[in-house]
């Protein structure tokens, strides 16, 4: 079985390279992260919609990845959110190569 972290690289470089242009386009850090209130309801929805489709869909487990990271956060558990925010950069990573495999006609 192929390495399916191998073709990433490509990927993980053009993520510095936008992150190096939006750090030029707007250098100040955020003013917050996320509004407060809300967040585990909306973790909850994308969790159990995502739970009880007959199909995998790429934004709806991104948008899962998102509000679990942004609970994690509202809830004072920063470590957890670090580790949320890094499951929605393997979520944008896979859907980057589901683009790709298109591109290149290889999409199942």
């Amino acid at each position: 079985m192929a390495d399916p972290t191998r073709k990433k690289s490509v990927h993980v470089a053009m993520i510095i390279t936008e992150h190096r242009n939006a750090c030029k386009k707007h250098p100040e850090p955020f003013d917050i992260l996320c509004e407060n209130g809300g967040w585990d309801m909306v973790a909850k929805h994308y969790k159990q919609a995502n739970d009880s489709s007959k199909t995998i869909n790429g934004h709806m487990v991104l948008m899962e990845e998102v509000s679990e990271a942004l609970e994690a956060y509202e809830k004072g558990e920063l470590e957890n959110c670090l580790t949320e925010l890094a499951q929605c950069g393997a979520m944008i990573l896979r859907m980057m190569q589901f683009v790709r495999d298109e591109i290149k006609g290889e999409k199942k």
